[in-house]
């Protein structure tokens, strides 16, 4: 589910249960002719929406939070530890797009009681 391209075309990022989890799905890449599969994301967390910022780094929403509230979160592929948290907010942040350059992210958040439109600005974040 919610696929999503590469800048370079090669690879594909994208959410899944194939683990059997129930409670939510796992964020994997893949080669575009389906090789070399790997869940890029080890925590437990209904993760959707991947998209990449560049060749080697995504960004996903998530409900990691203990509020249940889906995020946006920053993950450096190959490195799960580089995990950031870059909204935390009383309500959902969802449905984000990644401005040309990579700096920017442009989402959608009630946070406000309202549905809006918000940026952030990933080089001063």
């Amino acid at each position: 589910m919610s696929p999503s391209f590469s800048h370079d075309g090669r690879r594909i990022a994208f959410v899944t249960n194939r683990d059997g989890n129930t409670a939510g799905f796992h964020l994997y890449t893949m080669n575009v002719d389906g090789s070399e599969q790997r869940r890029i994301y080890p925590k437990e967390a209904l993760v959707f929406s991947p998209a990449w910022l560049s060749v080697d780094e995504v960004l996903f929403a998530g409900n990691r939070t203990d509020d249940g509230n889906f995020e946006l979160f920053y993950l450096s592929i190959g490195d799960p530890e580089s995990e950031r948290q870059l909204t935390s907010q009383r309500l959902s942040d969802l449905q984000r797009a990644v401005s040309p350059d990579g700096n920017k992210i442009i989402f959608n958040s009630d946070r406000s009681g309202k549905i809006a439109l918000y940026t952030i600005d990933l080089s001063s974040n």
